[in-house]
């Protein structure tokens, strides 16, 4: 059999597999966790009487998350990993390649978790809204590329947005605003580090998705420990707070949707892609928007509403020019395959 005939045989598989009903799934898979992942975490951080740092919280959902690796691992054959994860294996060879990575994985979610503390959940897309025009403005210095006019104007929306939604609001502090645009740098540099890892040249460089799982969360225990005892999280009298039934319940839910998230994020991309992810993100942000309104009660003006409309837009902007570069692409590469036939 051709390697032509091999690859084409892939391709349909993955095409019957990645069916409209599992598309759908993924979709509302990821955006459920992820909404549920930041109300549980506002609540956590900020409402639990324990109110464990963010080291502390990440630290405990990561090690969460790297026991269930471990027993996915368990029933996992050597070359038919168990919902992609493969057996635990963790050789310190690879993990100069995989710092990078965690460092940002871990500034995301701490930046993110203190920009919690200090915002409200309706406020919270707000706060992280400088997410696209870091990331336009990234593309230069990572890629050797100009951004296009599409995304500059993309990136113009979301900044009128971000300056609508905030003219005049007192509930956006300064903490919040400086925590969410942190955030919103390492959630720009995370994918860029990531997609490195995949790309490697070497054995030892290269990783699959369930190993860059094991590696990522694991690497990111060793750096969260010592910040951890920075804090003061390991003192006696804070561990006899996090031993009360309300604290181990809440937690127990925010270690199951920490591994949630970080499953349904890789689920959602292979069976749509990362442009429909951007799309999801715009959307998912709408309506945690709303929920968060709605449940918490927090004030939130038709100048509000204005602004995160922007924002979402600006987002539906970016996704769209970026998706006629590719169908371009598309269509230039076929038309050069055509003429070299």
């Amino acid at each position: 059999m051709s390697q032509k005939t091999k690859e084409a045989k892939q391709e349909i598989k993955v095409k019957k597999e990645s069916s409209i009903g599992t598309v759908i799934f993924s979709m509302l898979f990821y955006t459920t966790v992820s909404i549920s992942m930041v109300f549980t975490n506002k609540f956590l951080l900020s409402q639990s009487e324990a109110k464990p740092s963010s080291f502390f919280a990440l630290l405990i959902q990561n090690s969460a998350t790297v026991l269930i690796l471990i027993f996915l691992g368990l029933f996992a054959k050597k070359d038919k990993p168990l919902l992609g994860i493969p057996k635990f294996e963790y050789k310190f060879k690879k993990v100069k390649k995989i710092l990078p990575v965690s460092a940002c994985f871990v500034s995301m979610i701490l930046f993110g978790n203190y920009c919690l503390k200090y915002v409200d959940v309706s406020h919270f897309m707000i706060a992280r809204s400088l997410h696209l025009v870091i990331n336009v403005s990234l593309t230069k210095l990572f890629f050797k590329t100009n951004p296009t006019k599409g995304s500059i104007f993309s990136a113009i929306v979301v900044t009128a947005g971000f300056i609508v939604a905030n003219l005049g609001n007192i509930r956006l502090s300064l903490l919040g605003f400086v925590f969410g645009t942190l955030a919103s740098l390492f959630s720009v540099l995370y994918p860029i580090f990531i997609k490195l890892c995949l790309d490697g040249k070497t054995k030892e460089t290269n990783f699959t998705q369930g190993e860059l799982l094991i590696y990522n969360n694991t690497t990111s225990l060793f750096l969260l420990v010592p910040l951890c005892l920075i804090t003061g999280d390991f003192h006696p009298s804070k561990i006899s707070l996090f031993l009360t039934k309300q604290f181990l319940g809440i937690m127990s839910i925010s270690n199951l949707l920490s591994f949630c998230m970080s499953f349904s994020f890789i689920f959602q991309v292979k069976h749509t892609s990362p442009l429909t992810h951007q799309i999801i993100g715009s959307m998912k942000g709408a309506l945690q928007t709303i929920l968060a309104a709605l449940i918490f009660k927090t004030p939130f003006s038709l100048q509000n509403g204005l602004g995160n409309g922007l924002i979402i837009l600006g987002g539906i902007l970016y996704a769209y020019f970026k998706s006629k570069k590719l169908m371009k692409k598309k269509v230039d590469d076929k038309d050069k395959e055509k003429k070299e036939k």
